[in-house]
């Protein structure tokens, strides 16, 4: 039997509930979403077992529900072991937003969600992890999370995901457009230095085009050596 504290939108705990009975309309339960990211900009998406009651193999970000007693941090820690097998180091997550949500849809969830972000680049073995919830774990980019979105194949609780898919303060997209962008600044260079190699520019000209080329993107900062 799973326990949460209830609370109320001033984070007071109000009262107890057990996972599976009706919530109470004006009391909350806390989760948490934990988003893993590792330095090339890409996140760590978890497919549900088939074997689970709800939701079978759909994909989320790893998370879950608050354990009555239990502080938001240490429940995003045990699920990402519990769920991944990773022991993730505190210092390397942050907070980044804390949203209340009565209605997904049309489920009434109740709760408050804290989602959190960490940083790692490590490996990931589910031979690890402490449960047998998830099919498997894959690094997606931001664009590949979203066509999953858009084709219905997340959790329809977590795909109330207003907060990715916007991501006003560029949160979770800024590090990735801008691993685009310089991909491409590359990639032009390269056929800059083709041009040059072969004798279709000159030395000056390659430098020109080159020069105007960092300008225009933004990379005076990123430029190969």
């Amino acid at each position: 039997m799973e326990i949460w504290d209830l609370y109320d939108l001033e984070g007071n705990v109000v009262g107890a509930h057990v996972r599976g009975t009706p919530m109470p309309e004006h009391a909350y339960h806390r989760v948490v979403h934990i988003w893993i990211k590792n330095k090339e900009g890409k996140f760590l998406l978890t497919q549900r077992s088939p074997q689970k009651k709800t939701f079978p193999l759909k994909w989320e970000c790893v998370g879950g529900s608050v354990l009555q007693g239990e502080e938001s941090l240490h429940a995003a820690l045990r699920e990402v072991k519990e769920e991944v097998g990773l022991c993730l180091d505190p210092a390397q997550g942050r907070l980044v937003l804390t949203q209340v949500r009565e209605m997904c849809g049309d489920t009434r969830v109740n709760d408050i969600n804290d989602v959190y972000l960490f940083k790692y680049d490590g490996d990931i073995d589910l031979s690890a992890a402490t449960t047998d919830e998830v099919a498997q774990a894959k690094w997606m980019g931001r664009e590949e999370i979203l066509e999953l979105f858009h084709r219905e194949e997340m959790v329809s609780v977590i795909k109330d995901l207003t907060y990715f898919i916007e991501d006003k303060e560029g949160v979770f997209g800024k590090e990735d457009h801008r691993s685009q962008l310089r991909k491409l600044y590359l990639d032009q260079k390269r056929t800059l230095d083709t041009f040059l190699a072969n004798g279709a520019i000159t030395k000056a000209q390659y430098d020109k085009s080159l020069g105007d080329l960092t300008v225009k993107m933004g990379m005076e900062n990123e430029a190969e050596p």
